[in-house]
């Protein structure tokens, strides 16, 4: 792995383990979904994709939270989905600011 990308593939790993932590109904269609991006987004830092590309996986994770944020769902709870949509924000930041974006 690029040496660039350890910081932000450390924080997409963290941020991929506590989507599982604040999940709360696995069986839920868009729990799963917020699971299977976060773990895309932590899969294509892994590979090193390049950056424009995760971001673009990172906003279709946001897209997801910002509707668990607004709507109710029995996949999160709307603070872990706002919680989340901002770290991720954070993490997009980060992709932003590195030479090859």
């Amino acid at each position: 792995m690029d040496q660039k990308y350890k910081p932000i593939q450390k924080k997409a790993d963290h941020l991929q383990h506590r989507m599982r932590d604040v999940v709360d109904n696995n069986s839920d269609e868009k729990a799963s979904q917020l699971l299977k991006l976060s773990r895309a987004v932590l899969e294509d830092v892994e590979s090193n994709r390049a950056p424009r590309a995760v971001e673009s996986r990172i906003i279709q994770l946001k897209q997801v939270l910002e509707h668990c944020s607004s709507q109710p769902t029995a996949a999160i709870s709307s603070n872990h989905a706002e919680a989340m949509f901002d770290e991720y924000e954070d993490l997009r930041r980060e992709l932003r600011s590195l030479p090859n974006y």
